[in-house]
């Protein structure tokens, strides 16, 4: 083998295919590299070809292994992978055309310098673990990353994930021989000395161990006997690369901590995350990965609506009414008419949480319970300590990453791909922030009660952004018993707060309902009384639905106003429920409300028999029957 090896690193000037090569640019234990002259395309290129001079070895086909690097590499479309061009066989020659980068390598570097600057080296840090990121979505594992095989352009700040020949594919991954080692041993992750699978988990720790090289110039386990090497990696502390080097900041010592856990479960989840916390920590610096001005943020109002709003349900009736809003419509969360319970329980709930260090916040109720409502009043309530955005999560042609990004950024935000989305929303979170005490918040209201796919799935980047970079607090919206499986999507230890907003009881019905009257009036509109019963008729034919309970007592109001009484009573409420649909059709003289009768006996036995019920619950005396039955002008 040594004395091919010897004749395949002397081939300098021969011709090989449509390949002339020019001079050698390494070997490894595979093969060697030449830099080739594409005689065709008139263009350089990195040639490749296979050194084992051996048929097998340890059960392995080598050439089967160099096909199936050259199809990994194929594999990954990303600008941070060294891309191939062809594979081929010339005589008794078997080689790999791929890109040529004209640069140093991350080993020669570090020659030449000893170490990076930890922005240098988070700068390279970044790009490689976008590489590596996108290799691993291609279902391929690397298995062999370090500085050597991480290629850098001449100017030093353009990084390329080189040499996949000991990768695995799809194919390969799933039949792995424990007992066959490979990589480099100073770069190879314990559970792989354990003789266990090779896993993403397993770059993510070599890319931690390159990246505590590049920072100290140092191997962050180093032993002369290859035993004491592996236990080193299975047993001893994580090291620190502040003991080589105490300038370094204390976020680049972090991130090379959570790399190099033991456990694989303890590493970042994916190489994605690896390279928002890199990203989050050079931005929050002010260094920005790429020299490039940023769009500027949106601010609350350009996502929220703070007008206030007419009815939902045309009345003829409204104009002829002097109220200053439209009643029991929407708000304007600026100044909304309601803050008792359950809102503002809850709303100081949300305050607590999102006040803290940015977190995931989850918010649950039924349908129709006033969550927008609550959500809208504590985005105005933030704002003067937070960046807030408020984003309605019902489907559209858009993914709901790129209505976040949008929210966010404006249409100058770049949608071309979803690394592309979140990078451009990091950043202009991490630069945003820098000006406001707490944390920036965006608010996803109205999640669908069963998430597609796709949207799980941008729900899962969104949760781990929040939770790995704390560059902002995530706060989700949904139905009681949605499919939002938070643990699932970010991972068990996650900073995860649960709040429910539930149904409104009889009585805090009955405290909204008078607020809201005291709301709408203005100085020349008459003032309007509303009795328990009322408000507890309404919560029965409603059954905690704040929307159908706004939409009756809106028409209740207008029929008792309509008659000139000043009381809003349960026979209002009763009669809007038993003529729904001739109100509806009322003419602008509101002739038919002035036509209903009263019964000369109000409450009906049916009546008072549901009232009995909710007084029962509200801990109120019950109405009985007397011999003198009640006046009719009583408006219970």
């Amino acid at each position: 083998m040594e004395a091919d090896r010897a004749k395949l690193t002397s081939l300098a000037g021969r011709r090989v295919g449509n390949y002339r090569l020019e001079r050698l640019l390494g070997s490894g234990r595979m093969g060697v590299v030449y830099l080739a002259r594409d005689e065709a395309l008139l263009r350089p290129t990195a040639l490749k070809i296979l050194s084992w001079a051996f048929d097998t070895i340890h059960g392995q086909d080598p050439l089967r292994w160099f096909l199936e690097e050259a199809r990994a590499i194929a594999r990954v479309a990303h600008p941070g992978v060294v891309q191939i061009y062809s594979v081929a066989a010339h005589g008794r020659y078997h080689y790999i055309v791929m890109e040529y980068v004209d640069g140093v390598s991350g080993e020669q570097l570090l020659k030449q310098r000893g170490h990076l600057e930890p922005v240098h080296a988070t700068r390279l840090l970044v790009q490689a673990a976008a590489a590596l990121h996108a290799a691993h979505m291609a279902n391929v594992i690397h298995r062999d990353v370090k500085p050597a095989n991480l290629l850098m352009t001449n100017d030093g700040n353009t990084v390329k994930l080189g040499d996949f020949g000991m990768a695995l594919g799809p194919e390969a991954a799933g039949a792995q021989d424990g007992s066959l080692r490979v990589g480099t041993p100073y770069f190879t992750a314990p559970e792989l000395w354990m003789g266990g699978r090779a896993t993403p988990a397993c770059d993510i720790y070599s890319l931690g161990a390159t990246y505590f090289q590049l920072l100290t110039g140092h191997h962050p386990f180093e032993a002369k006997a290859m035993e004491d090497l592996q236990r080193m990696h299975l047993e001893h502390p994580v090291p620190d690369p502040r003991e080589h080097d105490p300038s370094i900041p204390e976020a680049c010592a972090r991130i090379v901590q959570r790399c190099l856990v033991k456990s694989p479960t303890g590493r970042f989840s994916s190489a994605e995350e690896l390279a928002w916390a890199a990203r989050h920590w050079l931005g929050h610096d002010g260094v920005p990965v790429k020299a490039k001005a940023r769009p500027p943020l949106h601010p609350i109002e350009s996502t929220l609506d703070l007008s206030s709003t007419r009815a939902m349900e045309p009345q003829p009736w409204l104009d002829k009414l002097d109220f200053a809003v439209v009643p029991f419509g929407h708000a304007d969360p600026r100044r909304c008419p309601y803050g008792g319970p359950p809102f503002d329980a809850v709303r100081s709930k949300l305050v607590r949480a999102l006040e803290g260090r940015a977190r995931i916040v989850l918010l649950t109720g039924e349908p129709s319970t006033g969550r927008t409502t609550v959500c809208k009043s504590l985005a105005v309530e933030l704002t003067g300590k937070h960046l807030v955005f408020y984003v309605r999560a019902r489907r559209s042609s858009s993914s709901l990453l790129e209505r976040v990004v949008k929210a966010v950024i404006g249409d100058r935000a770049p949608f071309e791909n979803r690394a592309a989305c979140i990078d451009a929303l990091l950043g202009a979170l991490a630069e945003g922030q820098q000006n406001w005490p707490g944390a920036p918040v965006i608010i996803l209201d109205d999640l669908p009660a069963a998430p597609t796919d796709r949207e799980l799935e941008d729900l899962s980047v969104l949760a781990r952004a929040s939770r790995n970079e704390r560059t902002f607090s995530l706060l989700l919206v949904g139905s009681v018993g949605s499919y939002i499986p938070l643990p699932e999507l970010v991972g068990p230890d996650a900073d995860l707060v649960d709040v429910s907003l539930p149904a409104m009881s009889d009585l805090e019905l009955l405290e909204y309902a008078r607020a809201w009257l005291r709301s709408i009036r203005s100085e020349s509109s008459p003032n309007v009384l509303i009795t328990p019963d009322a408000a507890f008729l309404v919560g029965q034919l409603t059954d905690g639905s704040l929307q159908e309970a706004n939409h009756l007592l809106r028409n209740a109001l207008l029929v008792a106003l309509q008659r000139k009484e000043r009381v809003l009573g349960s026979w209002h409420v009763w009669a809007v429920h038993q003529h729904a649909d001739q109100l509806a059709d009322d003419g602008q003289d509101g002739a038919f409300a002035r036509q209903l009768v009263r019964p000369e006996a109000w409450p009906t036995e049916d009546v008072l028999e549901l009232l009995n019920r909710r007084r029962a619950r509200a801990g109120l005396p019950r109405l009985v029957h007397s011999a003198e039955r009640p006046d009719p002008r009583d408006q219970r």
